[in-house]
């Protein structure tokens, strides 16, 4: 299985994403999916679930920036950050991925939209994130584990 979750964890999550929101779309596009969206009234519900999604994942982003720290979930972290974001959720950028991909399904109103986001926290919750809180264990130790008792893993 570690060798399963290794590979996964190399595609890295917004190539997951983007992957996932791509078949979905396709899809869409090639074949009649059930509709059930109400018009602008929609999209601007869809757009109110992608901005704040966005805002939080550039947030969170901009906090590993400040401490130099890699983003990328293979690399060996160099802090444990629980400033921003990270001060109501362990994974903001995941929780920001998720809410930018439920956003189509809310603006086109189409159940094969949510697909997507589905799959996407599967993979995020059962494969990267428990990854990635070992690596941090490994490197931050009790302090990691005192946040993680604070600080929900989602939200």
């Amino acid at each position: 299985m570690q060798a399963i979750e290794r590979i996964i964890v190399e595609i890295r999550p917004p190539r997951i994403a983007m992957s996932l929101v791509g078949v979905a779309g396709l899809i869409y596009a090639l074949f009649p999916v059930v509709r059930t969206s109400f018009g602008s009234f929609s999209i601007w519900c869809g757009l109110g679930v992608f901005l704040p999604g966005t805002a939080v994942m550039l947030w969170a982003w901009t906090e590993f920036q400040k401490r130099e720290n890699p983003i990328c979930p293979t690399q060996t972290p160099v802090a444990l950050i629980r400033s921003g974001p990270f001060r109501f959720t362990r994974n903001p950028m995941y929780l920001g991925m998720l809410l930018m991909l439920l956003s189509p399904a809310i603006a086109l109103g189409s159940p094969l939209f949510l697909f997507p986001p589905i799959v996407f926290f599967g993979v995020i919750n059962f494969v990267f994130i428990p990854f990635e809180e070992k690596v941090l264990h490994g490197s931050f130790g009790e302090a990691f584990t005192n946040y993680a008792g604070r600080v929900r893993r989602w939200i």
